[in-house]
C-alpha cells in the first residue's frame, strides 16, 4: 500500500512540477501572503521586532528581477493566513534565493504541491486500509483530477493548505472517535 501511495504522490508531483511554471500568483498571494510571510521569515531568522512592521517597506523581493512588482496592494496583518505564507516564504528562501533551482513564483508555490501531495498519499493509505487499495487510489485520483482542485493545487496559497489540514483532520478525527482514542483530539498536550 505505501508503494502505491507514494506512487500517487510522487505521479502529481511530477504533474504538478512540470506545470507549475505556466501558473501565476492569486489574488491572496498578491495581496499580501508573499510579503506577510517574508516579513514572518525575517523575523524568525533575525528576531527584530520591527520586521513585523511595515510589510511593504520590508518586502525585499520586489526588488529583485525576476521576482514580479507586487508593491501597492496590501493585506492587513489579520486577513491571511500565516502558516501557508511562512512556509512558502521559507521555500522561496531555499529553493530560489540560496539553491536557485527553481523561479520564484514556483518557489513559493512549491508548499502548496507538497501539502496536496501528503494529501494524496494519506488518502490512499486511509482509504485503501478500510475500503481496499483499489478504493484508496480512486479517492485521491478522483480529487487531484477534479478540475478546480488540480487547477488551484498549483498556486492557491490560501485555499489548498487550508483544504488539505481541513482533510486530514477530519480523517484524524475518524481515527480518534473509531479508535476510541480521544488524546487523537487533545494533540501533544501532556496529561
Amino acid at each position: 500500500m505505501w508503494v502505491a501511495a507514494c506512487g500517487m504522490a510522487a505521479g502529481y508531483l511530477a504533474v504538478a512540477l512540470w506545470l507549475a511554471p505556466a501558473y501565476g500568483p492569486t489574488w491572496d498571494g498578491v495581496k499580501g501572503e508573499y510579503r506577510w510571510g517574508e516579513c514572518i521569515v525575517a523575523y524568525l531568522a533575525s528576531g527584530e521586532r520591527d520586521l513585523l512592521d511595515r510589510p511593504l517597506e520590508r518586502f525585499k523581493l520586489t526588488h529583485r528581477e525576476p521576482h514580479p512588482d507586487f508593491r501597492g496592494i496590501d493585506f492587513h496583518w489579520y486577513e491571511f493566513w500565516p502558516l501557508s505564507a511562512m512556509l512558502s516564504s521559507a521555500s522561496e528562501q531555499v529553493f530560489w534565493t540560496r539553491l536557485g533551482w527553481i523561479p520564484p513564483l514556483v518557489a513559493y508555490h512549491l508548499v502548496i504541491m507538497l501539502f496536496v501531495a501528503l494529501l494524496a498519499l494519506v488518502m490512499v493509505r486511509f482509504f485503501g486500509r478500510r475500503l481496499g487499495l483499489s478504493v484508496g487510489a480512486a479517492s485521491a485520483l478522483f480529487l487531484l483530477l477534479s478540475p478546480r482542485f488540480f487547477a488551484h493545487s498549483f498556486n492557491s496559497l490560501r485555499d489548498m493548505p487550508e483544504a488539505c489540514l481541513y482533510a486530514l483532520t477530519v480523517m484524524a478525527g475518524y481515527l480518534a472517535l473509531t479508535r476510541t482514542r480521544l488524546r487523537w483530539w487533545e494533540g501533544p498536550c501532556p496529561n
